[in-house]
């Protein structure tokens, strides 16, 4: 699919979410769509929160919706604090790569 997505589709981009939407992506996917289509940009597209920033390492961006708000819920104001530590664990992800 991510194939056919990708090249016949001719998307820019491949959106992965898991099976709800508090749910990431399982790491096999992500591997498994890399491994389909190494040329094009994996977003994660579910679950994503201060607790799974590291799956960045297995993709190029994520939709940071839900678990930026306070509360984790969707229509309260984002959370400053959460919002931070999680840049912050994308970040160390991202430098972790480069070492």
């Amino acid at each position: 699919l991510a194939r056919d997505t990708a090249y016949r589709g001719m998307a820019d981009a491949i959106i992965l979410a898991g099976a709800e939407s508090a749910q990431p992506p399982s790491v096999e996917n992500l591997e498994a769509v890399r491994r389909a289509v190494p040329d094009v940009p994996i977003i994660i597209g579910s679950g994503m929160k201060v607790e799974t920033a590291h799956l960045l390492k297995y993709a190029d961006g994520a939709v940071f919706g839900y678990g930026a708000k306070i509360d984790d819920i969707m229509t309260n104001p984002v959370d400053e604090e959460k919002t931070r530590r999680f840049c912050e664990g994308v970040n160390r992800e991202r430098n972790h790569q480069l070492v």
